[in-house]
């Protein structure tokens, strides 16, 4: 679980950080940050797959062994701060110095920064220029300045005196997937830190950025299946998986108007299946019938409920096709799914989602704007707003949305 995240120099970040609970909604204007931040998280996602960092930024052709990724927006040529750069210094900066024309990005799992992750990166040369992880005072930690600068020192950090071992590594690739997969060591050290490495790496990469497409969701899938893509790949296998426990079945029932007799799939002569549902009526109305709404709907409750659920799930504007009167089961169901297990971030538009959304969750609403003072991403948890207490005391949080409130500068 993330606890703490922070960017600074990264695309419209210049230096701000949040912190995270088990479920939170980014909200804010369009272009106010909230896809910096999901991409702060899809980079270090990257990290743990173990991509070189320009595959990282640019993408990277599906393989024989591995699936397609897209890369960031921008790619690297967008990937640095757009306002004017300056190195980071000082005692009360999470990194040692931050070089000019380089992003860095830090992530904590623990909400006393004992186990976390740092990385900083120069776009322009794809190349790592610091890097330092952390976990109940094991770790490693590289030189802040590499020269030459495709060779990067790195030592191990266990928090005892004397010089501790160190090791040359190349800049193209973060350290952290690389120490981790590195072959059983002789000293109890190294391996003490692979293991670490390891669970970090873990942890990073156990991601799901989900961007639903109604063609995957209509599409025929074998049943074996047993993980929802980030599309809806497979949505029919894993879907009718899960309904046969019973628990997809009471959510449709509430989403559409003359309820649910049962979810049915449609099977093919090779034994493929599709999304189905049976009406009340007896109808029997495959995925290619039912709205993209009840689709998507079905594939987001999927994406929640299914065992194979990433540690933390993704979800841009989930409001997405759905009628503003049911976005209340939208909330319901992203609350239960998050005190069950996991994390959950989601950005919404929706006054009528937030209208759903309890007063005792406010500060799990993170409100993402520009700054004043230099234009960069600015986050503030909503009950910090200026003129929070005495907004609700008059207006819904729904209609300040619409009044504009929580799209003004801070």
């Amino acid at each position: 679980m993330i606890h703490r995240l922070a960017a600074k120099q990264f695309r419209g970040i210049r230096d701000q950080g949040l912190t995270l609970g088990r479920c939170n909604l980014l909200i804010g204007p369009n272009g106010g940050g909230k896809s910096n931040i999901l991409d702060a998280i899809r980079f270090l996602q990257g990290v743990g797959n173990g991509f070189t960092v320009r595959d990282i930024l640019d993408g990277k052709p599906e393989g024989a062994t591995q699936r397609k990724w897209d890369g960031l927006r921008g790619g690297a040529a967008e990937a640095l701060w757009r306002g004017a750069l300056r190195a980071e210094t000082g005692p009360d900066s999470w990194l040692p110095g931050l070089p000019l024309e380089s992003f860095a990005i830090y992530v904590a799992s623990s909400d006393n920064d004992s186990d976390g992750y740092i990385i900083a990166v120069n776009p322009d040369h794809a190349a790592v220029v610091y890097e330092q992880a952390f976990r109940r005072g094991k770790g490693f930690v590289t030189e802040t300045e590499p020269e030459p600068h495709d060779l990067i020192m790195a030592r191990l950090w266990r928090g005892t005196t004397g010089q501790p071992p160190q090791w040359p590594f190349s800049t193209m690739a973060p350290l952290l997937p690389r120490i981790a997969e590195a072959p059983p060591a002789k000293s109890a050290a190294a391996r003490e830190l692979s293991a670490v490495c390891r669970t970090i790496a873990s942890d990073l990469a156990d991601v799901q950025f989900l961007d639903l497409d109604v063609k995957c969701l209509r599409a025929y899938t074998h049943p074996s299946h047993q993980t929802l893509g980030d599309r809806g790949e497979n949505f029919a296998a894993v879907a009718l998986r899960l309904a046969e426990s019973g628990v997809l079945k009471p959510w449709l029932s509430e989403l559409l108007p003359d309820g649910v007799r049962d979810v049915r799939p449609f099977t093919t002569d090779l034994g493929e299946v599709m999304f189905g549902i049976e009406e009340t009526n007896g109808a029997h109305v495959s995925a290619r019938s039912l709205s993209d709404g009840t689709l998507r709907f079905t594939a987001l409750a999927t994406a929640l409920m299914a065992p194979t659920r990433p540690g933390l799930l993704l979800v841009e504007e989930i409001e997405n096709g759905l009628h503003p009167s049911r976005l209340r089961l939208v909330v319901e169901m992203l609350l239960a799914a998050a005190e069950e297990r996991g994390q959950i971030i989601a950005t919404t538009h929706s006054p009528a989602l937030l209208a759903h959304w309890p007063r005792d969750r406010h500060e799990d609403v993170l409100v993402v704007t520009r700054s004043e003072q230099d234009g960069g991403t600015k986050v503030v948890p909503l009950p910090e707003m200026p003129g929070y207490d005495e907004g609700l005391a008059h207006r819904r949080l729904d209609e300040l949305q619409i009044e504009g409130w929580t799209a003004s500068p801070v």
